[in-house]
């Protein structure tokens, strides 16, 4: 009881936030629209880059839990000596998204009158400024997360221990490297069943030949990990449905 006799600061903050969705089909940003949400003060989960915060929506956006990422402290002089600045890092990571989500739909309407099965889907990742720093917000993915492939091109799961989950992952990625004319792939195939989150996008040139700019984000390793998954993959029965080429 005498605890109550000294402030209990409260643990979440009320913001306000402005999303921007990018539409790959007109290939342009949409109109920004306001969302508010509760969103914890402590991330509950750190990656190489970013740090992750959970939000629960108040207005703006359906009722659920959400990711609120954004970069970490130490990582930001890197990221804008290579793209710049943390905004157009930021801008890329979520048009990236959008791309691999593209790749996904496409992969699912190709097989659906297969014997395939369930196919992975992404989710909508928005921008937005907190604070006047560059963010990200996404649905937040409830169960036992997976990672399946690298950004390194990398196959994580061992031959003897592949599932059905993991034979798929393999063939989506052996699926983008085939649509784009093996000029991308996606790679960092991870998630929550068949929910996927946070891909990479490893592309033949990694320079833009125009201006030099590195395409996509800094878990593009280009050539080094499409030859490094293509030399791990073997084509199954998934590959197979969807009358992928073998790789030489």
């Amino acid at each position: 009881m005498l605890k109550l006799g000294k402030v209990i600061v409260p643990d979440i903050d009320v913001v306000t936030l402005r999303l921007e969705e990018f539409c790959i089909s007109r290939m342009e940003w949409l109109e920004p629209f306001e969302v508010s949400l509760s969103l914890e003060r402590k991330p509950f989960a750190n990656g190489a880059l970013r740090e992750a915060f959970l939000a629960k929506s108040i207005a703006g956006v359906p009722k659920g839990k959400y990711v609120l990422k954004k970069y970490l402290e130490g990582e930001k002089k890197g990221i804008e000596a290579l793209f710049q600045s943390i905004e157009l890092h930021t801008r890329k990571s979520v048009q990236l998204n959008a791309l691999a989500r593209n790749f996904a739909q496409s992969m699912a309407s190709e097989v659906q009158a297969s014997e395939f099965g369930e196919t992975f889907i992404y989710g909508k990742v928005y921008y937005s400024s907190l604070n006047g720093e560059p963010v990200t917000l996404e649905n937040h993915l409830d169960g036992v997360f997976e990672k399946f492939i690298n950004n390194t091109g990398e196959v994580c799961v061992r031959p003897e221990d592949a599932s059905e989950l993991s034979l798929k992952a393999e063939t989506f990625v052996h699926y983008t490297f085939q649509k784009s004319n093996q000029q991308l792939m996606v790679t960092d195939i991870q998630g929550v069943n068949y929910s996927l989150c946070d891909p990479e996008i490893a592309t033949a040139e990694l320079a833009d030949p125009d201006d030099q700019a590195i395409r996509f984000c800094t878990g593009n390793l280009s050539d080094t990990a499409i030859q490094s998954f293509l030399t791990c993959h073997e084509c199954n029965r998934y590959c197979e449905m969807l009358k992928l080429s073998k790789q030489q």
